[in-house]
């Protein structure tokens, strides 16, 4: 799914918005960032554990979006630009307890994906990185079982 570099703009505004109130908090918070996106009102909204809105965006090229694959192609945009925000640093200063993640929903709540998961301390495993992971591990058997 394809949208604009104002869109894109828009989008990480809106995370930067909703994330406003953790930079200030002095205590530390337990919560995920959840994204909610609404292939009818083109809606972009942020919420935290409770459900409590925390910020929203109309995306002018998700509004009555009807594709079947909707949710999918917005998954994609939402991961690039959460990595592009992890790499610039831009969850750096949150008070939020480690680890916490940014989750996708439907319109109707439901966990469609985690977009991306924020902990200093565990590497998350991803298609990238299993890459040749099974040839590596037929090979170390192999080996084992000539010993």
């Amino acid at each position: 799914m394809k949208v604009s570099k104002e869109s894109f703009t828009q989008i990480e505004s809106t995370i930067q918005e909703a994330l406003a109130p953790y930079r200030e908090s002095e205590q530390a918070i337990v919560t995920d960032i959840h994204l909610m996106v609404s292939g009818d009102s083109g809606e972009l909204t942020i919420l935290d554990d409770d459900d409590q809105e925390l910020s929203k965006v109309i995306i002018p090229e998700w509004v009555d979006n009807r594709q079947e694959n909707f949710e999918f192609g917005c998954q994609q945009v939402l991961i690039n630009k959460l990595q592009r925000m992890k790499e610039e640093k831009a969850f750096d200063n949150l008070n939020l307890v480690k680890p916490y993640s940014f989750v996708l929903l439907n319109d109707e709540k439901e966990t469609l994906a985690d977009l991306l998961l924020i902990d200093d301390q565990n590497i998350v495993l991803n298609d990238e990185l299993l890459a040749g992971w099974e040839n590596d591990l037929d090979s170390f058997l192999e080996r084992l079982m000539e010993e």
